[in-house]
């Protein structure tokens, strides 16, 4: 075998070897959660679909409880106003909350995300009719408490919702309140495509690497 064959092979073995390490030690896991309750009064016409990413540290994984660690993450959160009564559930406003938000724990089970706990996301108005009380337009901030996700309104932008002090209690119709149905979140894993798609391509370009030296061989 040549010097230049040796040399290929050698450097093949440890490219395929760091993109292996690359694909197999990821940091944190991201999960994806879905949820889509109807709100119910003062806006019974409304609904709200709900999606956010969140990011899980793997040194929460393989554990059963409450995790706390500097590492999570809210990657996105947005809700999807929509009017219950229409089949096509065409999207009428959509709010992309700020994930600049505290994370008190996020529940596992195993490599499973069962929940999360969170402050409240800024507020984010609503501008759609069916989103209106009175002819008013209302705030709206996302909450996810354990295994459900709640969206509170309020006719004043605040940090935390005046009927959200002691839980989810104090209610006022058409100043502070939140969705009569509360729904839990279903989260699935998020596949790594980035590092699927890296490991991928280094291999091509291994590959392509040793048919153009085999032919020169």
């Amino acid at each position: 075998m040549s010097h230049s064959r040796v040399g290929a092979v050698g450097w093949r073995a440890a490219l395929v070897g760091a993109l292996l390490a690359m694909a197999g030690h990821a940091d944190a896991a991201i999960y994806r959660g879905v949820w889509d309750p109807g709100y119910g009064a003062p806006f019974d016409d409304l609904g709200w679909k709900g999606f956010a990413t969140l990011q899980l540290p793997d040194s929460c994984l393989n554990t059963v409880g409450a995790c706390t660690d500097p590492g999570m993450s809210v990657v996105d959160a947005t809700v999807e106003f929509y009017n219950i009564n229409d089949p096509s559930q065409t999207v009428l406003q959509t709010l992309e909350f700020d994930t600049n938000v505290t994370i008190y724990s996020m529940t596992v089970n195993g490599t499973e995300l069962t929940g999360v706990d969170t402050g409240f996301f800024l507020p984010v108005q609503g501008t759609i009719p069916i989103a209106q009380y009175n002819g008013n337009d209302y705030y709206f901030q996302l909450v996810f408490h354990g295994a459900a996700a709640q969206l509170f309104y309020t006719n004043t932008p605040t940090i935390t919702p005046a009927c959200a002090s002691g839980g989810f209690g104090g209610p006022v119709l058409g100043v502070c309140g939140y969705s009569a149905n509360i729904p839990d979140v279903v989260y699935q894993p998020v596949p790594e495509p980035a590092s699927l798609a890296l490991m991928l391509g280094g291999l091509a370009g291994v590959a392509g690497v040793t048919a153009v030296r085999r032919r020169r061989d």
